[in-house]
């Protein structure tokens, strides 16, 4: 196993590796190349001992500073220059819902949070440690707690007419 990771990873640091593991594993399921997306998801849980799904959605830029303990669910979207440190859950609330999180473009996520259900991190929005966020936020705002509560609600600019 230690041979084909080095072989499917060119990279040297493990932030390069894990990424570009996700787009292979992507690149794999968009194209029904099964077995090497099963491949692929087994190197990355062996390696980084996450769980990320090959059907969840990524843009460009999603950066894992610490890649360890990471889970994403199958409908997740990750937009634009997200950062997700260790530990944090993206997934469904229970069960029998089949309804993912969306993480919109700019979002830091912290260690240990979890983003679960039918909910939106908008754009710019923070999500602290240890924090429970299982309904929509607000945009360039931060959110903490269990569950996760605003505590810096974004300043909107007003343009006058």
């Amino acid at each position: 196993m230690r041979n084909i990771f080095k072989i499917l990873t060119p990279f040297v640091g493990r932030k390069e590796k894990i990424r570009y593991l996700i787009n292979l594993q992507s690149w794999a399921a968009t194209n029904k190349k099964y077995i090497l997306m099963k491949v692929i998801n087994t190197l990355i849980y062996r390696k980084f001992h996450c769980d990320i799904s090959p059907f969840s959605k990524f843009g460009s830029n999603v950066n894992f500073p610490h890649p360890v303990g990471i889970v994403i669910g199958e409908g997740v979207w990750i937009g634009n220059n997200v950062t997700i440190y260790q530990n944090v859950t993206l997934g469904r609330a229970n069960g029998s819902v089949e309804l993912y999180p969306t993480v919109q473009d700019n979002v830091v996520l912290y260690a240990n949070s979890m983003v679960l259900g039918d909910c939106t991190v908008k754009s710019g929005s923070t999500v602290g440690a240890y924090s429970l966020v299982m309904s929509d936020t607000r945009e360039n705002s931060v959110w903490v707690g269990i569950p996760a509560k605003c505590v810096k609600p974004s300043k909107k600019k007003i343009e006058k007419a």
